[in-house]
Formats: structure tokens, sequence, C-alpha cells
């Protein structure tokens, strides 16, 4: 018997005609795949391209404003330094009009570290045989030159020679060496520093502003200018396309040859209880209430938009350049070295009046300016020209700090205390029962009541001459650059660009993630804040309930109560006990923000395009937005320029 197998069919393949069809439809398919690939990383390349840019610009802008205000003097572009020696250029001597078209020549005085590091001191003029009170200076240059088709912004810093800067003390060395004579070539020990800020850039533009607000096109005359305009256009090709940024900052320098001390903060926009006040270019402004003429616009009107300040007895084309504002006055410091106050003047801590009046000399020597100011609710204190602190008003807890319990109506000196000889207060925050300051070795120094350890000392014992601040959490090398004051807690920033709180902490002012208060210092737990970023400026409100600071990135941060929205990130809860990111509400995509002064339940920052916004309570106005709606992000301030 045969077996026969079943007949099997065989595999059927694709006919010609069919590739021939489904072929180019495959070929579609993969050429569409490969250019959205191209196209979405195209659009990845330009959306970090253009990030990088606006970053980069701003950096380097943030960085011309730092140098700015530490600026002395604004200088010709004829001026040229004795014989200067450039790092790249050996002994060639520095000629700046042959490098550049636009560039700014700043004035400033020299240090015995760079002018940002924070443990910086002043290094002083030899007049004859011993140290005069006359700072050695050098100058920052800011140019740009062309290499290989890229335009490049670039700072160079050049210490004077004898002939332009003095003799330097002896025994002082300045952080850059003096510049040698031409020929010299060790340029191991003889150098300007340059340093390349900004690369693709397209313009840099400078134009100076006097005292009025007028600019000025006479450059003979630019060291008469109060402010500088600087702006900066950057562009690139990336992906095939074009991505630019157009950035600027308007700064005013410090413009006295005499100050002898560099403050490490001025407060452009300050609040308090039931206002806030700002200064935008050469004019000042308050809004919100008014009844005891906190305002200084010579009325008593509460006002829901900015009001401009009365001039009063601000001398003419005196401009104000530190603010301060308490619960029944507000406080200035004029470009003159001389504080300003109006509003409520019952403990004597400003003078009783609807505009600005001068406070009086007191005990600051005539021949000392007043660089720094902060105010509570019945006491104001001040920094001098001296490195020395100097207070006024209510004092029955010690908070003048001159060794007394008598209030004073006319500025006291601040007792020594712990603060060594050598040390100079370089900023001041001031408490309504408490004040403390940052001297210039780095430390802490606080005097006044103390039952919730805001002295930050590890005990509660209060005390009427200055203390120094424990190390607590404060990593050993981090020195502290910055303070605020709420009523019974105070927060200083490190030279680590971290937040170190100490006092009272029942809504989590101390942002360290509890609510037990402290007596030393804590960290400041990091919160929203993004690994990278540092703190830069710092404000705390004088109720103890919230605490912001500003970033590293331009952005802000904020813990403690929250209860009227006062941390501006969008809800209204307790508290929050580290911090939180602020929304960006109305301020606009690539602003960032250089300065904030916190109120009792509100918060307001200034930004890198002059405008002001302000969240939180706003029952008073102090929003100044137009309205008495409270609001958790941030909101434009109406009205001004």
């Amino acid at each position: 018997m045969r077996c026969i197998s079943p007949k099997t069919s065989a595999s059927r393949g694709f006919t010609l005609v069919e590739v021939l069809v489904i072929a180019p439809v495959i070929i579609l398919m993969i050429t569409a795949f490969i250019a959205l690939i191209i196209t979405i990383t195209g659009e990845v390349l330009r959306i970090k391209g253009s990030n990088d840019l606006t970053y980069n610009t701003q950096d380097a802008l943030s960085r011309i404003d730092q140098d700015v205000q530490r600026a002395i003097e604004f200088k010709t572009a004829s001026y040229t330094p004795t014989s200067p020696q450039g790092q790249g250029d050996n002994a060639t001597a520095f000629d700046i009009s042959s490098q550049a078209t636009t560039y700014l020549v700043l004035r400033t005085v020299t240090t015995d570290k760079n002018p940002l590091a924070e443990d910086r001191q002043l290094i002083y003029q030899m007049s004859g045989s011993n140290c005069s009170t006359t700072p050695y200076t050098m100058d920052v240059v800011y140019f740009t030159k062309v290499a290989n088709g890229v335009t490049s912004l670039w700072r160079r810093v050049i210490q004077g020679s004898t002939a332009d800067a003095g003799t330097p003390c002896t025994g002082t060395t300045p952080w850059q060496v003096p510049t040698c004579s031409p020929g010299y070539t060790d340029t191991a020990t003889c150098k300007a520093d340059d340093t390349l800020m900004l690369d693709n850039v397209g313009t840099l533009a400078v134009n100076f502003v006097n005292a009025t607000g007028a600019q000025i096109t006479n450059l003979a005359s630019v060291s008469m200018a109060k402010y500088v305009n600087v702006s900066i256009n950057t562009s690139k090709n990336v992906a095939g396309q074009s991505v630019s940024y157009n950035g600027n900052v308007r700064s005013a320098a410090m413009s006295d040859g005499s100050n002898s001390i560099l403050p490490s903060s001025l407060e452009l926009v300050a609040g308090d209880e039931h206002h806030s006040c700002s200064i935008v270019g050469s004019q000042t402004y308050c809004w919100g209430y008014n009844y005891y003429r906190e305002l200084g616009d010579g009325t008593t009107n509460q006002t829901t938009t900015p009001v401009l300040v009365s001039q009063g007895a601000i001398p003419t084309g005196v401009t104000l350049i530190d603010i301060a504002a308490a619960k029944y006055h507000t406080c200035a410091v004029g470009s003159d070295g001389r504080a300003y106050c109006w509003g409520r003047n019952e403990q004597g801590s400003a003078t009783g009046s609807t505009t600005a009046t001068v406070v009086p000399q007191g005990a600051v020597p005539a021949s000392v300016k007043i660089l720094d100011i902060d105010a509570a609710t019945y006491t104001t204190c001040a920094i001098g020209s001296d490195g020395k602190g100097y207070c006024w008003g209510e004092n029955g807890q010690g908070q003048l700090g001159d060794g007394t319990t008598t209030g004073a109506s006319a500025p006291v000196k601040v007792s020594q205390g712990a603060v060594p000889t050598s040390v100079k207060f370089l900023d001041i925050a001031t408490s309504s029962l408490a004040s403390c300051a940052v001297g210039s070795d780095g430390k802490g120094y606080c005097w006044g009541y103390n039952t919730a350890g805001q002295l930050g000392n590890g005990t509660t014992t209060s005390s009427s001459v200055p203390v120094a601040v424990s190390q607590g959490a404060i990593p050993a090398g981090v020195t502290l650059t910055s303070i605020a004051a709420a009523s019974t807690n105070f927060c200083a920033i490190g030279s680590d660009g971290k937040g170190y709180c100490w006092g009272e902490n029942y809504t989590g002012p101390l942002g360290n993630g509890t609510t037990t208060s402290s007596s030393v210092p804590v960290a400041v737990s990091q919160g929203a804040i993004p690994a990278g970023v540092t703190l830069k400026s710092i404000g705390a409100g004088k109720s103890n309930g919230h605490v912001c600071a500003i970033g590293s990135d331009g952005k802000g941060y904020c813990w403690g109560g929250d209860t009227y929205g006062q941390l501006g990130n969008g809800v209204t809860t307790t508290s929050y006990t580290t911090p939180v990111a602020v929304s960006q509400g109305a301020v606009p995509a690539g602003v960032t923000l250089k300065s904030i002064g916190l109120g009792l339940y509100h918060s307001c920052v200034l930004g890198s395009n002059t405008k002001v916004y302000c969240w939180g309570d706003n029952t008073y106005s102090q929003l100044g937005n137009g309205t008495a709606t409270s609001s958790s992000i941030p909101v434009a301030v109406s009205n001004l320029p």
C-alpha cells in the first residue's frame, strides 16, 4: 500500500507590482519620521539656545549692575590708566579706544580680595606715614572685541598705579597687584585681569543719566552721571535659525569717593505693615496706608497706586539710594550721605512730617556719611562710612545698642560690645525690639531683646550692646553677607549662597522644616530652590510670619506664614516650613528679580525691567495695583515709570 502525501502550496511572496506600490509609501513614512525627529531636535536645540542666550546675557548684566553699585565715579572714554598690563596683552599698554567703540569705565574702591568676596575689606591710601580715610581705587572696564568673527563682552580690572590711585597703606595688598611700568614683563605678578563675560554680542549700548533724569550726551561729563543704562543685544544661529535676546539694566553708582566701606546690600523696594515704597531711577514712590504720613507725599491720604515722595528737605540734585519702611514711618539714604525720614515720630524714630526731613547729625561724625539704613516700628538703625552703627528711637530693650535703655531722637553710636575693633559693619537689620549687623569679618552681631533667642548667641538673655551670633549650623569657613529682620527672628545669607535663620519659629520662618525656635543659626532647607541656585538677597516680614529670598536664577522663594498669600505661590495656607517658589504671576517672562522688601503680610520685588511686583495682603492697598484685593501671586504695581 502506498502512502501519498497531501500536496502543499508554496509560500506566496510580493509581486513586483506590490513592491512598486508599497515601497514608496514606506520610504515616505520613514522620511516623514526622520523629518519629524529633525524638526523636534532642531526646536529643542533652538529653545535651549534661546534659554542659554537669555541666561548668559542676564548674568552679564547682573555683574555690570553689581560693579556699578560699587563704583564711586564714571570715567570718560579718554581716560587711560598709567601703563596697565593685560592678560594676553603682556606689556602692551591698555588703549580702550583701539579695541571698542562702546565701553563702560568705572572707578571703584580697592579691596584686599575680589570686591564680590564676602570677607573683602577696603584698602586705604597712605597719608604721610599714616593711613588716610580715602580708599585706594581701581578701574573696572566693560568693552567688546571681535575674535574669529565673534563679538564678545569682556570685563577688565585695572589696579591703578601710584599716579592714578595714590599709594596703598603699608602692609596691605590689593587683590589685584598694582600694574607695572612699560617694559615690565613679569606678567605673573603684574597684570590687569580680563574676564570673558559674554559671547555672541550684537550691540552694547551705554547711556549716562544725570540726577534729573536727563541723558548726558557730552561724554566728557560722564563723571557727573548718577545712573547708567546698559543694553545688550545677543544673537546666534541655532539649528539653522537665528535666536536673539535683548536685555538691559539701569544702575546707580555710589558717586562719592569718600565712602570708606562697601554696603553689602541696598534696598530699592521696601514694605511694612500697611504701605510699600520703591526707588525707581531717580524718583521714590510710596503707596498704601498714610494715616501716619508714611507715604511722604505731603498728605495723609491713603492711595491705591504709587505717589511721588515729596522733595521736602532733600536738597536739589540729591537722589535716594536706599529705603526702609516701618509701621509708622519711612527712612531713606540720600546720595549726599544723609538720612531722611518722614511719618510718625512718637519715639524719635522718624522726624514727624508728611514730607522728608533730614535726620539730625547726633553722634554721627560730620565727616561720616550714611550708607545703609533699616527701620522698624519705633527704631531706625544705619551704617556710617566709618563702618560703625548708628541707631535712634525707642530703646526700652536696648535695641539702640549703646549700652543703655534710654531712647534717643537723634542717632547714637552702637557700642563696640563683642565686635572686634578692626571690624566694620556691612549690613544692618532692625526689628522693633532687636537689631543685628553683619561685620566685615563675615560674622553676625546682635543686640536688644532676646526672649526668643533672636540675638543668636545661644541664650535668651537680652543685651544693650552687640553680642556675637553663634556658629550654629553655619559651616566652618562660611561667612555672612547680608541680613534681614522680622519681629523676633533674623535671617542671613552665607557666602555659600545658603540661608541661615535664628529666633522664634512658630509659623516656620526659620525655614528648616520645623516650627521649633532656635537661639543659634539653623540652615534653611532646600525646599523648592533648584539644585545649584544660590540665594542673593533676603527679606523678612515684620510679623515673624514669612521670609523671602531672591535666587541666583532671578526667581523668588519664600517660607513661613501664608495666611494672606504672602508667599506668592498661588495659595493661602497656614504656613510652609521650607521654601516654596513664587509664582510667575504678572512678572513677564525673562524678567529677573533684583531687590526685595517684605511687609507684615505682603511682599514686593523690583524686577530687572525696573517695574515693581507685589503679592499678599492688600487691605490698605499696599500692593499698589489700584485695588484693595489681596493676591496670592505677583501683581504689577500701577503707574510707575
